[in-house]
């Protein structure tokens, strides 16, 4: 009977230990990280309300590495889509700088990916105002399958106008 208990003891001590040494962090969605309260927005806040916060989210790339010529040399963006099916709110970038190894860059058009990451806010330069919500991984993201990607939306441009 000593011996169960003891073993009992020892199992949930190393459990306990374990539990705490893998860090679990909250699984949101795209749209969660990019939707900005409308009071925040009135004021001329447009950050994320997880700037700053460790997330795990899930995409489909549709935007694959090695398509920007605006990133430095050694560095990987892409962009994903909410698997959900799109929307408003429902995309970003996933970015690596070169000094952090190349995360990104294996995959492809269609993959759908699960990524650990800080949130964080590229500013806008010049005269462009607010800032660019991303995602930068602290380990390799999740290959989950391939999908096929969104078709395009056609947009008119003069939609933008006003």
């Amino acid at each position: 009977m000593k011996r169960s208990i003891l073993l009992f003891v020892i199992l949930s001590v190393t459990l306990v230990l374990n539990s705490g040494a893998q860090a679990q962090f909250p699984d949101v969605t795209i749209q969660d990280i990019q939707t900005v309260d409308p009071d925040s927005l009135a004021i001329g806040i447009d950050d994320s309300p997880f700037l700053d916060d460790t997330v795990t989210t899930r995409g489909i790339v549709v935007f694959p590495p090695g398509l920007s010529s605006s990133v430095p040399q050694g560095a990987a963006v892409v962009y994903i889509v909410d698997p959900a099916g799109g929307g408003e709110y429902s995309g970003m970038n996933v970015l690596t700088q070169a000094n952090e190894g190349n995360l990104l860059g294996g995959f492809q058009l269609g993959d759908s990916i699960r990524v650990t990451g800080l949130i964080e806010e590229f500013e806008g330069s010049g005269d462009v105002p607010g800032s660019l919500t991303q995602l930068r991984p602290i380990q390799t993201p999740d290959l989950l399958g391939f999908v096929a990607p969104p078709e395009p939306v056609e947009i008119d441009p003069a939609e933008f106008a006003g």
